[in-house]
């Protein structure tokens, strides 16, 4: 389902038309007046998605029937039955992948098997409830041995000797061709042999599992697979791949007053702190963006180059911008370790914001300034859950104090 532009074309009169006449009511709420505010999700990566647009669209418009199909085809495979997975790019894609599908324009297309040595045979039977890999949205006829097969017979691993079991059989052709010359075969399948026993063997085929552990990873941002366990990566990612679910990595380092004005890199050395400021991002600013909508970075990591050309004292001891950072001594700069970033909420008051995200994230500590001021949030591994209010003292300098929750709007 393609988002349609608000940045209509020319040849889209009826949209330009609705939004014209719709825009004047924006926020006009109960006082009569009338403005309009503007969001933007242009450079997000994850924007909002718009289902069901043929509704925005006269009878005679020229794609309304195209839209209209894929909207019939989606409500027919289940795609519109859990509303709260459908507003966004990602979780929209992802729904569309576990049902067995993928868009191609504005057609649902079935996923098909790469697999070599496969082909596809139309099967009306449904997908499996439990499972949603490509092998079982089709029926499969496979012609000779698999590769894993021919590999074992290739280095004389197939003969009576050895026992062999296959961890995801399909409809078990190795394992009948291996029977019908006389070996001891068996085999599984989530989709064509369910309730088939799992024996003990000599030989086994995981290549069901590897490949289910694979597309698992796959769909998790800086997790990795290290034998059978899942760790997250320590190779530096590209600054422009996800750092959750609607930023980038580069959002969170570039964005800071100071970094513009010198021009500096300003990356981070350890892979630890890419990790937590994806870890930032996934539990707070996430929840946030989902909530609030997009937000605006004020100052994100800081690596120690940069924390020298920042005007005013900065306490690197207790200063998580700089993440995982380490000293010239190997120690980590801040003993708090975890990752911060300062944000604010266009046309939103940050003390209500402030209190939102004490509410509903794991933070680690909370910094407000004021109404419309951005405020500085992080999330460690001490889940400290502080919260500082800022306020003017008597010589005019901001004086923290920590409060509770409740007196943030106080």
């Amino acid at each position: 389902m393609q988002p349609l532009p608000l940045n209509f074309p020319q040849d889209c009169l009826p949209e330009r038309r609705l939004l014209s006449q719709l825009l004047p009511f924006a926020g006009a709420g109960g006082s009569g007046a009338q403005s309009v505010s503007y969001r933007t999700y242009a450079d997000s990566l994850n924007p909002p998605i718009l289902h069901r647009k043929e509704l925005m669209l006269p009878a005679d418009h020229p794609r309304r029937t195209e839209y209209e199909a894929l909207t019939c085809a989606a409500q027919a495979v289940g795609l519109f039955d859990e509303p709260r997975r459908i507003g966004y790019r990602r979780q929209w894609l992802a729904l569309v992948r576990e049902q067995g599908y993928r868009i191609e324009g504005h057609a649902l297309v079935p996923l098909g098997n790469d697999e070599t040595n496969l082909t596809s045979v139309d099967d009306p039977t449904p997908v499996h409830a439990a499972w949603q890999a490509s092998r079982q949205l089709t029926a499969l006829v496979r012609y000779g041995f698999s590769a894993p097969v021919q590999s074992l017979a290739r280095y004389g691993l197939l003969d009576g000797r050895y026992r062999f079991f296959d961890y995801g059989c399909g409809r078990g052709d190795d394992v009948r061709g291996l029977t019908e010359n006389g070996l001891t075969a068996a085999g599984w399948d989530p989709y064509h042999a369910p309730d088939n026993p799992i024996r003990a063997a000599d030989i086994v085929n995981l290549g069901f599992v590897i490949e289910q552990l694979f597309q698992i990873a796959e769909t998790l941002n800086r997790w990795t697979i290290a034998g059978f366990d899942l760790v997250r990566s320590r190779t530096p990612p590209d600054l422009d791949d996800a750092c959750g679910r609607f930023l980038t990595f580069r959002q969170l380092i570039a964005c800071g007053e100071t970094q513009a004005q010198t021009g500096l890199a300003n990356l981070p050395i350890q892979p630890e702190s890419y990790n937590a400021v994806l870890e930032l991002a996934e539990q707070v600013l996430d929840p946030v963006i989902d909530y609030f909508g997009m937000i605006r970075l004020t100052y994100g990591f800081c690596s120690p180059q940069l924390a020298k050309q920042i005007p005013g004292r900065i306490d690197p001891k207790l200063d998580q911008h700089a993440a995982h950072e380490r000293n010239r001594l190997g120690q980590p700069i801040c003993g708090r370790l975890g990752a911060a970033v300062d944000f604010l909420v266009e046309d939103e008051n940050m003390l209500e914001v402030a209190q939102w995200v004490a509410a509903n994230t794991p933070f680690d500590r909370l910094y407000v300034y004021g109404e419309d001021l951005p405020i500085h949030v992080s999330y460690g591994p001490n889940h400290d859950r502080q919260i500082v209010r800022m306020t003017p003292g008597r010589s005019g300098r901001l004086v923290p104090r920590v409060v509770l929750r409740e007196d943030l709007l106080g």
